[in-house]
């Protein structure tokens, strides 16, 4: 709402739509228009026009004859201008389940899920209607560091829709761009894995972090280290080598016991020496303030923005990405690819819930202690007025 308000004496042989024709007075803004009747009332008349074009609206604010006889209105600003006369609202969103789910018929595409409910009962009890229109990237939209957009967030800036109906996360680089409503939901980002199938120990457990290649290399290069250690030992006390004077009984088995030893107190390994695969059902902007020290795997689409964001001082080194074609569809698919390998899945909390009873396994995020909320909104057009509203 603009914090400017206005009052307007109006002498009484004017009428108020004929002396305010043709004069815009914006949907958020705060307009009374004061005039006397036959009576000596003075009444208060607030004017606005829900669009550009369309018919002024007056609403009857109160009356006032006195010091000690007026009676004013004790509605909210929003809740007296909750009409908004069927206004044509175009709008665009994607399928993203249980958020948004779209049905496409002759008529257009019906919005379900989350969002797509509350857009619903917003036109009902709003009288507004709106079409959707799905982004041809199919994107829910990014703002690159160059000030470029893409997906829903391009088609707002662009102006061909006023309104973007996903859960958009708050962010400053989105925030130059679009505005958002207030919190509709707010979530947590959590990585999905497939627990063990039997809690037994079992002896290879110990073998199982690396593979078979791997431990016979390692093998491989503490016997190549205990071997030459050895050796330079036998040659330092040959050729009279002062430090190897003082290992009179130094043998293989002492090298190779001390090289086991050095392999043995590296203790806990970094964890930018683990491949952790966690395959992104899309690379947002909300997610790089929660991941810590993993590779994962980003889809096409955002690989770009990805590696943007890498750039930054505090991710530069934290974060490994690799490209795959074959990436995830949909989060059902992805879900049902951790019940059927050993990679991860990283989705909000809710998404996780809603599809939990749909897949063949069960998959439950690791216990890696709290993570912060992930707020999110309807995202809309910096000129439109409609975070008020969606605020009733």
């Amino acid at each position: 709402m603009m914090l400017s308000k206005w009052l307007l004496l109006l002498d009484t042989s004017s009428v108020i739509e004929e002396f305010f024709a043709g004069c815009n007075i914006p949907f958020d803004c705060e307009f009374i228009v004061a005039h006397r009747n036959q009576d000596e009332l003075i009444v208060l008349n607030e004017i606005y026009r829900v669009a550009k074009g369309l018919p002024l609206q007056i609403y009857n604010y109160g009356h006032w004859k006195s010091e000690n006889d007026f009676n004013f209105t004790s509605l909210e600003f929003y809740r007296r201008r909750s009409n908004l006369n069927g206004l044509f609202i175009p709008a665009a969103t994607i399928e993203n389940p249980p958020i948004t789910e779209l049905e496409e018929s002759e008529k257009g595409i019906k919005i379900k899920g989350f969002f797509g409910r509350i857009w619903n009962i917003l036109e009902d009890q709003m009288n507004f209607t709106s079409s959707f229109t799905v982004p041809e990237d199919g994107e829910r939209g990014l703002v690159m560091k160059n000030g470029t957009a893409n997906g829903m967030i391009r088609m707002i800036e662009d102006e061909q829709v006023h309104v973007a109906v996903d859960a958009f996360g708050f962010s400053a680089m989105r925030a130059k761009v679009v505005d958002f409503t207030v919190p509709l939901l707010s979530t947590k980002y959590c990585v999905l894995v497939k627990p063990p199938d039997t809690t037994n120990l079992q002896w290879n457990n110990f073998l199982a972090p690396f593979s078979e290649m791997l431990w016979v290399a390692m093998v491989v290069t503490v016997l190549v280290i205990a071997i030459h250690l050895t050796l330079l030992c036998y040659l330092g006390q040959h050729y009279g080598n002062h430090e190897a004077e003082h290992l009179k009984y130094y043998t293989f088995s002492d090298s190779l016991l001390l090289v086991l030893g050095i392999f043995c107190q590296q203790g806990n390994v970094h964890l930018l020496s683990i491949r952790v695969h966690i395959y992104i059902h899309k690379c947002c902007d909300d997610i790089w303030d929660v991941l810590c020290y993993f590779h994962f795997l980003c889809d096409s689409a955002g690989q770009q923005a990805a590696l943007q964001r890498l750039e930054e001082p505090h991710l530069r080194g934290r974060i490994h990405i690799w490209n795959i074609p074959e990436v995830h569809a949909s989060i059902l698919e992805g879900m049902n690819r951790v019940c059927n390998s050993k990679h991860s899945l990283l989705v909000t909390l809710d998404t996780a819930l809603a599809f939990k009873n749909k897949i063949g396994c069960n998959v439950v995020p690791p216990a890696t202690g709290d993570q912060p909320l992930h707020t999110t909104g309807i995202g809309h057009n910096q000129e439109q007025s409609i975070q008020g509203i969606v605020q009733l």
